[in-house]
């Protein structure tokens, strides 16, 4: 039988920098064997201009069972994307020419095809929408100048951004959410009555508890870490976790807060200062790669997600399936991994206070900390898993092209 063709258009592959670009990666590693898939993707380079990845390097990453476009390049930025949207429109076409491709996976709210007219059967992710993003960056309490650069953009062009939102999404047949939260956002609004909730996984045999073995990520750090491992955009909701630092060392002072992502430590640094919190206290480790983070999680004593803008975050399902507990905000999708005080701590958006409160709990009782990371792991293994995720997407993969 001949292998369907799959063009998967993503503005995030590796190096991965978000949620979308971990969704894709791990996809991809689970329906390389069984698709033939080609991955239309930006160039991601660093600061002084230095490349990542080659596309050979990805290629081989992935065993050399995929084949892997760079249709132009790309930085940290908001506009990188528009660019990846443009390049779609011009260079796409003669992809599809040569490959002949059978399906197109795409992803939102990157709408790496707007400019695009698919000629063949689309699948669309829904991993968050602008919608959404908006409103958690305006309950961030962060001011518009120390706002990441590409915040500062969705905030300014807003109106024109969720017009060609709605404009994209109705014009989408197959979609694709990775929570039951977004499936009713989505119904609700457009009326879209076939959705598949599939959500999102981990890679259980690689994010494991911890074996034992020393530590090269803050090896001095002797005391519990509490971890904060996102994009360090004002939407993730750092400020929340930052204004809990305090009470939470009135408390129990014998803990360390380790901040990991990509975006500016800046701001939140300027913050740590004027709430009195020493450098003493805090690591900033910026960017990781992702072989680094199965080592992250398990230096952790307990996993933090304060974000006012989620659906099912990557890095919530990473930090269980090591056997860590999260405390993190009671929205959206994160019910659907997070049963309060059973396998973490759910608490209300917006609230240092509940926040503090939870990781204080954790902090000064080690057995329920073990208890409730067993009972992370033991949710992975049942829910969250990668290989039933690939299964039930191969399905919509079939439905779809039929």
């Amino acid at each position: 039988m001949k292998k369907i063709k799959v063009a998967l258009i993503a503005a995030e592959f590796l190096p991965n920098w978000g949620g979308a670009g971990t969704y894709n990666i791990r996809l991809v590693k689970q329906l390389m064997n069984d698709f033939e898939i080609h991955v239309i993707t930006p160039k991601r380079t660093i600061k002084n201009s230095k490349l990542i990845y080659s596309e050979e390097a990805v290629e081989k990453h992935f065993n050399n069972k995929i084949k892997v476009h760079f249709i132009c390049d790309a930085d940290d930025t908001f506009l990188y994307n528009a660019k990846f949207q443009w390049a779609v429109s011009r260079r796409f076409k003669e992809l599809q020419r040569h490959y002949k491709f059978d399906l197109i996976h795409t992803d939102h709210p990157h709408m790496s095809d707007v400019l695009y007219k698919p000629e063949v059967p689309e699948v669309l992710t829904v991993h968050t929408t602008i919608g959404w993003h908006l409103k958690g960056i305006r309950q961030s309490h962060i001011s518009f100048v120390q706002m990441e650069p590409s915040e500062r953009y969705q905030v300014i062009l807003n109106i024109p951004l969720l017009a060609v939102e709605q404009f994209y999404l109705k014009k989408r047949n197959h979609i694709i959410t990775v929570s039951n939260s977004m499936k009713k956002e989505l119904q609700r609004k457009y009326h879209f009555q076939d959705i598949d909730v599939i959500y999102s996984g981990v890679e259980e045999d690689i994010f494991i508890p911890w074996t034992g073995k020393d530590f090269n990520i803050l090896p001095q750090i002797k005391v519990p870490i509490v971890l904060m491992s996102s994009r360090m955009t004002a939407a993730k909701g750092a400020y929340y976790l930052i204004k809990a630092i305090p009470q939470i060392l009135r408390e129990n002072n014998q803990v360390h807060f380790v901040f990991a992502g990509s975006g500016l430590n800046q701001p939140w640094q300027s913050l740590l200062e004027k709430e009195g919190i020493g450098s003493k206290y805090y690591s900033f480790l910026g960017y990781l790669p992702y072989e680094q983070l199965p080592e992250l999680y398990a230096r952790s004593s307990i996993f933090v997600c304060p974000s006012l803008c989620e659906n099912l975050p990557a890095r919530v399902l990473e930090a269980m399936s090591c056997q860590v507990p999260a405390v993190a905000t009671n929205i959206y999708g994160i019910p659907d991994a997070i049963t309060d005080n059973q396998n973490g701590i759910l608490v209300p958006p917006q609230d240092e206070k509940s926040l503090a409160v939870g990781i204080i709990q954790l902090l000064n009782n080690d057995s329920l900390r073990r208890k409730m990371g067993e009972n992370a792991r033991k949710t992975v293994m049942e829910k969250f898993t990668w290989n039933k995720i690939a299964q039930d997407t191969k399905a919509v993969y079939y439905k779809v092209v039929e």
